[in-house]
């Protein structure tokens, strides 16, 4: 029976990058799901995996280069990765939106605002010019861009960093999706627009009852949208737990150490803040056993003979470590 309530449900997602000397495996066995009108957000160190889980939720991942050998992606109960490229681009924009890390990379210099938040609406529906025009300036309004009307006939140029990444969301939210995807969201602008934008993904998550998948390696970020947190490092899920739990009483020791590095709450009060030695290890380097056991501070002989698999605690909380 389908649980109606579940947007997203993937299971032992693996990606794997073709035409190497041996496999590299950026995504391995990654399982999680993603509720209506839940907001989850999938944080770890730049290079550990987030992105190419995001695109290869939507397969937007190029076929010469990338190849998914085992898992689901299962959307309202059908698998994505069964579907033929044309029902996938029907679905791309109208059920699942996506919000990509960079505006100006994701917006067409030579295209109208206006144009490029009416093209979902054209491409899925057979609404007509004035009525989508009327759409798509509500909806502008409505994320918060000033000016609707002197906006839409803007090329993206001419708008500010904070005012483009409005525009890249009323263009995923234009067929008011069920899923949304938002891949660092707030990359490169300045501090107070972040708090914005964050505050206008909350506020749309609950008003339209959307799943939120919110991808970052910022745990303010985090701290202030998240209701789920998932851990990644290396390719894999570390821990999974909801946000008040993952901050409150870390277990894994990555997410200790992502913790410890940030100042939030009482932290940067009580002591210095500290940072995990060395880096995510390289696709072609990632240790035997446990990837993190070059970086912890507490591993032990089984964290090199053995990988730990993500196991549940009491139904809410997960974690893979040999050691909690």
């Amino acid at each position: 029976m389908i649980d109606q309530a579940q947007l997203l449900d993937i299971k032992g997602l693996n990606v794997l990058i073709k035409n190497r000397p041996r496999p590299l495996h950026p995504v391995r066995g990654v399982s999680f799901s993603v509720s209506r009108s839940e907001r989850v957000c999938l944080v770890g160190e730049s290079g550990c995996g987030k992105s190419i889980t995001a695109f290869s939720i939507l397969r937007l991942l190029p076929d010469d280069s990338f190849e998914i050998p085992e898992g689901q992606i299962v959307f309202k109960g059908r698998d994505l990765l069964g579907l033929s490229p044309g029902e996938m681009r029907r679905l791309r924009g109208n059920n699942i939106g996506m919000v990509f890390q960079e505006p100006m990379t994701a917006l067409n210099p030579v295209l109208t605002v206006g144009f490029q938040i009416s093209e979902p609406i054209l491409v899925h529906t057979r609404k007509g010019e004035s009525e989508i025009k009327q759409e798509v300036l509500k909806l502008m309004s409505g994320v918060g861009i000033p000016e609707p009307e002197l906006t839409y006939h803007q090329y993206p140029h001419q708008l500010s960093g904070g005012l483009r990444q409005r525009v890249v969301i009323a263009m995923a939210l234009s067929c008011r999706p069920d899923l949304l995807i938002a891949d660092e969201p707030t990359t490169a602008l300045d501090v107070t627009i972040q708090a914005q934008i964050l505050d206008l993904l909350y506020e749309l998550a609950a008003e339209m009852s959307l799943g939120l998948l919110l991808i970052t390696h910022n745990l303010g970020v985090v701290a202030r949208i998240a209701q789920r947190v998932l851990v990644m490092y290396a390719g894999r899920i570390v821990e999974e737990g909801s946000v008040h739990d993952l901050f409150d009483r870390p277990l894994h020791p990555y997410t200790k150490g992502l913790l410890e590095s940030v100042p939030y709450g009482e932290v940067i009060k009580q002591r210095r803040l500290s940072s995990i030695p060395g880096t995510v290890p390289p696709l072609n380097k990632i240790p035997s056993g446990c990837a993190f056991r070059e970086r912890c501070a507490i591993s032990e002989r089984i964290c090199r003979q053995q990988q730990p698999e993500l196991r549940s605690l009491n139904g809410q909380r997960k974690v893979a470590c040999h050691l909690v």
